[in-house]
């Protein structure tokens, strides 16, 4: 009996024990668990079958070229570095090919380019050289013009050619005017084919636009328009009348100053026709006493030319210093 209470009482202490240590047991396992990075629980895969309508791309290996052919011979359409072909320069034409260019049958947009070119060639390139002091007084066309009625009239040179040759505006001939615009326009013609043969279109168009609007507007707003013969008549003789004028009415005075308010009076007064604002304006008088009380000054232009121009003495409120009205009586007053 003995022996069983003592087996008793063991298992009651181990059942005791058993009892305080599983709920700790617990709370480790629980910690240990959350440590623990999760496991993914292995799917199976399932196989798949391939029907007609699937596509398998083939076996490739990077980098691929983008001119690279598949089995059929066709570009496949894959991505890959660009091409590693070396690059050739556009083939030169030579010559035959140039003259058969010239030869061929001109479209319209060539005849409109070849008439662009021919404006362009017959103002010239004076735009680009005026601002370097080599510009000239007329246009290419308007030199041209004369050479051919030279041309035309071996015999005698007519009026308009003398006028040319001193530098004043005349007119030319309706039949020199053709034959300049017909040279002007198969030059165009010869250049635009040339050009398109060598370049192309585009390059056409915009050498013949530029040249034909940089060139208008400089013949149109900045070269010096050359005078008629009855212009150059007309200004030699009141340039005569205002000398005359200045001998008898101004004189020089060390510190005199006299306005041109003044003088363009003064000239009035002097010459009866030209009173009451008649035969001559005032902008007109200023300008001859502008020229007469000038001095040449030499300057260097951009491009290393030398230019000379005549820089009037009148001071920026329109006075001359040095200069005086002569208080004398009015010519013809009585």
């Amino acid at each position: 009996m003995e022996l069983v209470g003592l087996r008793a009482m063991r298992a009651v202490a181990l059942l005791h024990m058993l009892m305080f240590m599983c709920p700790t047991m617990a709370v480790a396992v629980r910690r240990l668990h959350k440590l623990q990075p999760p496991v993914a629980r292995a799917r199976s895969v399932r196989p798949r079958m391939l029907d007609a309508l699937d596509l398998i791309p083939r076996e490739t290996s990077f980098p691929v070229l983008l001119d690279a052919a598949d089995a059929t011979g066709k570009a496949a359409p894959v991505l890959g570095p660009v091409s590693r072909r070396a690059l050739t320069a556009p083939p030169v034409p030579d010559g035959a090919s140039i003259l058969d260019s010239i030869a061929a049958a001109p479209a319209p947009f060539d005849l409109c380019m070849a008439v662009l070119l021919a404006i362009g060639l017959y103002l010239g390139p004076d735009f680009v050289l005026a601002p370097l002091g080599l510009g000239s007084k007329a246009s290419v066309g308007y030199r041209t013009e004369a050479a051919v009625g030279r041309l035309l009239s071996l015999d005698e040179a007519p009026t308009w050619l003398d006028d040319r040759q001193a530098g004043l505006a005349s007119p030319a001939p309706a039949l020199v005017r053709a034959v300049v615009f017909a040279l002007f326009v198969g030059g165009g013609y010869v250049l635009e084919r040339f050009l398109s043969a060598v370049g192309s279109d585009n390059a056409v168009f915009y050498l013949g636009a530029s040249t034909t609007l940089w060139g208008g507007l400089y013949e149109a707003a900045l070269r010096p328009k050359l005078p008629s013969r009855e212009e150059r008549d007309l200004a030699t003789t009141r340039e005569a009348e205002f000398v005359a004028f200045a001998a008898l009415r101004l004189g020089a005075q060390s510190g005199g100053t006299c306005h041109e308010t003044d003088i363009v009076r003064a000239f009035r007064r002097y010459y009866p026709k030209y009173r009451v604002d008649r035969g001559i304006t005032d902008a007109e008088i200023s300008d001859l006493m502008r020229r007469w009380a000038s001095v040449e000054r030499t300057r260097l232009l951009p491009g290393g030319a030398l230019s000379t121009e005549t820089v009037s003495a009148r001071t920026a409120a329109g006075y001359y210093k040095g200069i005086t009205v002569k208080e004398e009586p009015d010519v013809g007053l009585g």
